[in-house]
């Protein structure tokens, strides 16, 4: 059976126990019907989730970045000494991922002076886009198509009689 997004396989197994005493009147039959349920997902549904997962992943992907870039933007707004440990392996770490939009905005002041780096926002901004539109043509790619099942057409429009 077919429900929805599921398959339903369901199975009725009947034991039957006779129970056998040395008198008439005590002989007992007992009977136990055991009902098996599994419900397991369609095709459809299984590659379906399959996209759900590539997406989340992608989105962490992009969460990540994003929260490494305001970080970022934190330790220059604040003026973090770029001389200090902490800030100096930080920059160093995230710089792979702001390389791409350093000086997009202008030139970079110099570190240890407090300035909101436009650059890093414009990087989350974009970092996001490319998610975004990653997540889309992964849908697309799973496009998933319409179930030929009864009931699953258009109905015809109504014929004129002229």
């Amino acid at each position: 059976m077919i429900d929805g997004n599921r398959v339903i396989h369901e199975e009725n197994r009947t034991v039957r126990a006779d129970t056998n005493t040395t008198e008439p009147e005590e002989q007992t039959t007992s009977t136990v019907v055991e009902e098996v349920t599994r419900v397991v997902p369609n095709p459809r549904e299984l590659r379906r989730r399959r996209m759900i997962r590539v997406q989340k992943a992608i989105y962490a992907v992009a969460n990540i970045i994003a929260v490494m870039l305001f970080i970022r933007i934190l330790l220059r707004g604040l003026g973090a000494n770029p001389d200090n440990g902490f800030a100096q392996f930080y920059y160093t770490l995230s710089y792979p991922i702001f390389a791409p939009f350093a000086n997009i905005l202008g030139p970079e002041p110099p570190y240890g002076v407090p300035v909101l780096e436009g650059s890093s926002v414009v990087a989350i901004i974009i970092y996001y886009l490319f998610a975004w539109i990653i997540a889309r043509l992964i849908s697309i790619f799973f496009a998933l198509p319409q179930p030929t099942g009864e009931g699953s057409e258009e109905p015809e429009p109504p014929r004129s009689s002229t």
